[in-house]
């Protein structure tokens, strides 16, 4: 699992770029944001289960995975459930990102059936968005009674983590944001929920017909004066959602349901005449021009620790070590199985996720003793090469590193893990990650001129 102490370079780029303009200490102009809370169903009945903390680890390893995968940055993980956002903008749209976020809804559930535990383990998913202020860092005290449009919208505050637990470097506040977390109150495992906001803009779009439905109507505590609010619910499944939900009379209960009808599609009119009934339109308005707004180009570059020049995606860079013992044999391990995901079941030499508050080598031993109980006791400075993962623009290093012998590696993360030298290793190129072997020969290469195995 990635860490969650990771600095967010993708805002730090933001608030830098502002400052160099002299707007030091005022407020960035505002943007729309969508946020997803994914969640695991009957939390507390799981954790009666002797493998609940397998269970959990399974979930935000994956869904950290997933979430990341499709360019969303991790706002925190709060007790069993992870949350994440995006900025919008017109490279990045309200209705892909509730594709997006189903599609990951699915891949866990369908995780979470093929994975061996004597009980049901399922995920619920609610996605909604927001007009936010963007501070610089550490101006919240001289903004928080001096501008009316902070007083009355939502605010991004960036500050630094203090602990490892305690989620991202950034905290979201406002009405908007605290609706999201009532809403996903009524959320189900059968269908995304969406706030009103986001179903207008998705349906607006025009591609996503009949994909949204309301199923009924819910009280936000503390949001909107104890107004009923509805209840929509996105899915591309209806018929397969309504059998289900039909047989359990508990729905009825759980949404305080005014008209229980799964059938009846929602329209962009009908979304209208609640925008109107709730003073909406102003918001929606704005939420549509700042979401079409073109990104501002940002070629500002951060140097790490370790002097190597990164973009303002750093976070997300992935750092492999090929590890040797003193006998010359190679650290490996095998992916446990996922469906749809392309390194299914293959060898690879494991992988780290840079940590920029502590450097290359830190995050590196971190995370291969977390994955497989292995000590790093050198790092080689001079990098294997560089990758990508999955054909996505997610860039990673290759390192060689040498371990301690005294501990033999274990299975943390991986469906299988050993110590093998080139000639006994006897898996072909079709059960590896891509450019297994040539990573392999290549890390020989560097470790035998480094004379390190020498020393």
């Amino acid at each position: 699992m990635s860490s969650s102490g990771e600095r967010n370079f993708a805002l730090e780029a933001v608030f830098n770029s502002k400052e160099a303009q002299g707007l030091t200490r005022k407020a960035i102009a505002a943007r729309s944001y969508f946020f997803v809370s994914f969640d695991l169903v009957d939390s507390t009945k799981l954790k009666r289960k002797p493998i609940w903390v397998k269970v959990l680890w399974h979930f935000f390893d994956a869904v950290t995975t997933y979430a990341k995968g499709d360019d969303f940055y991790l706002w925190k993980y709060r007790g069993d459930e992870a949350l994440f956002f995006k900025p919008l903008d017109d490279s990045n749209d309200s209705a892909a990102c509730v594709e997006s976020v189903y599609k990951i809804t699915d891949r866990l559930n369908t995780d979470f059936q093929n994975e061996d535990f004597d009980f049901d383990v399922l995920v619920k998913t609610t996605a909604w968005v927001g007009v936010v202020h963007e501070l610089p860092p550490g101006s919240f005290d001289s903004h928080s009674n001096s501008d009316p449009a902070i007083a009355k919208e939502n605010i991004l505050l960036p500050f630094e983590s203090t602990t490892m637990e305690s989620g991202g470097s950034v905290e979201f506040l406002g009405e908007d944001i605290d609706m999201g977390f009532r809403i996903a109150e009524a959320a189900s495992p059968n269908a995304l929920t969406l706030s009103l906001q986001l179903a207008y803009l998705f349906l607006n779009n025009g591609r996503y017909k009949s994909k949204v439905r309301l199923v009924g109507h819910r009280k936000l505590k503390g949001v909107g004066d104890g107004i009923y609010w509805p209840v929509l619910w996105y899915s591309s499944r209806w018929a397969s959602v309504t059998k289900k939900l039909r047989s359990k009379s508990s729905t009825k209960d759980m949404l305080q349901i005014a008209a229980l009808d799964f059938n009846r599609e929602i329209s962009i009119e009908d979304l209208k005449v609640f925008i109107s009934r709730y003073n909406l339109k102003e918001n929606i308005e704005r939420l549509e021009r700042l979401a079409k707004m073109r990104p501002e180009p940002d070629n500002k570059k951060i140097a790490s620790r370790e002097g190597a020049l990164l973009s303002d995606r750093s976070h997300q860079l992935h750092c492999v070590a090929v590890c040797f013992n003193s006998r010359g044999e190679v650290l490996l391990g095998r992916r446990k199985k996922k469906e749809h995901s392309p390194l299914s079941k293959k060898w690879e030499f494991g992988c780290a996720q840079l940590n920029v508050d502590i450097g290359f080598e830190e995050s590196i031993r971190r995370d291969y003793l977390h994955d497989f109980g292995v000590e790093i006791i050198e790092l080689c400075e001079r990098p294997v090469k560089c990758f990508t993962v999955d054909g996505k623009s997610t860039p990673g290093i290759i390192f060689v590193a040498i371990i301690k012998d005294d501990v033999g590696p274990k299975a943390n993360k991986h469906e299988k893990v050993l110590l093998s030298s080139r000639e006994f290793f006897k898996f072909n190129d079709s059960e590896c990650v891509s450019g297994f072997f040539d990573t392999w020969d290549l890390a020989q290469e560097i470790l035998n001129d480094s004379g390190v195995m020498n020393g």
